[in-house]
């Protein structure tokens, strides 16, 4: 903690100013390396203000600043999280003669979970349309035959 008088600054593990510099063969730290010790050991930032009207402004900043940012985080990517990027983003395009329904078929199939591109294509491949592979897949109910 760093107070007006230099003889009371205390470090983080309750050293004081004196032992510090006694541990530096005894030269005196000055305000300016005080500061890069404490940026650059301890990860602490110091502002010096000259009035409480200037600590209570910057307080409701970086108050507001931390509120705002999980929403910034979210909005000033481009992208939200939950969108595809790249060429999933622009979607396929389907015309009337149904051109373009196999990408939307294989983009589907690789939208569960866990299913690579690769594994998405050769399912695509083998079963065209949603049709063919629930046709493969369920199972036909059994008639039941009566027993004389």
């Amino acid at each position: 903690m760093i107070g007006p008088d230099p003889q009371s600054w205390t470090w983080p593990r309750g050293e004081t100013r004196d032992e510090k510099a006694a541990g530096r063969g005894g030269e005196d730290m000055d305000v300016e390396e005080a500061l890069v010790s404490l940026q650059l050991c301890y990860n602490t930032e110091v502002l010096f203000l000259d009035s409480w009207e200037e600590l209570t402004e910057h307080v409701c900043a970086v108050t507001k600043a931390l509120a705002k940012r999980p929403f910034k985080r979210l909005t000033d990517g481009g992208e939200l999280p939950f969108c595809a990027e790249g060429s999933w983003a622009a979607g396929v395009r389907v015309e009337r003669d149904g051109a373009g329904l196999g990408q939307v078929w294989t983009r589907q199939i690789q939208q569960l979970n866990r299913v690579s591109a690769a594994v998405a294509g050769a399912v695509s491949a083998a079963h065209p349309s949603p049709q063919l592979l629930l046709k493969v897949t369920v199972p036909r109910p059994r008639r039941c035959v009566s027993l004389p």
